[in-house]
C-alpha cells in the first residue's frame, strides 16, 4: 500500500497530481534547452511580453508536433531530435510554377 500524505484524498489523486507536475517539467525542460537559444535580449516589458507568447506558441507546436510523431518514432527506434534535424535538412525549391 502507498503512502499518501493528507492533501491528497486518495492515491490515485495524488498520482495524477504527480503525472501533471512530470509533464509541466518536461514542457519547460524542451522550452529552456530546445526553443530558447541562450538569453532572452529584450528592450522593454511588451517585447519581454511578445517573445513570451511567441515561445509559449512554438512549445504548443513542438509538443503536438512530438505527439504525432510518437508512434513513428517507436517503430524506427529513432529519438524525436533525430527526426527534428532530419526535417530541418528538407528543402523546397520553386521551379516556375511548381515545388520541387
Amino acid at each position: 500500500m502507498a503512502i499518501c500524505n493528507n492533501v491528497y484524498t486518495d492515491c490515485l489523486q495524488a498520482l495524477y497530481a504527480y503525472r501533471n507536475k512530470d509533464c509541466i517539467e518536461k514542457m519547460f525542460e524542451t522550452l529552456k534547452n530546445d526553443i530558447i537559444d541562450g538569453r532572452m535580449h529584450v528592450h522593454s516589458v511588451e517585447a519581454w511580453q511578445g517573445k513570451q507568447f511567441v515561445l509559449f506558441l512554438a512549445l504548443i507546436l513542438c509538443k503536438e508536433q512530438h505527439k504525432r510523431l510518437k508512434p513513428e518514432l517507436s517503430k524506427t527506434h529513432h529519438t524525436f531530435h533525430y527526426s527534428v534535424a532530419a526535417l530541418k535538412d528538407i528543402k523546397m525549391i520553386r521551379n516556375q510554377d511548381r515545388w520541387v
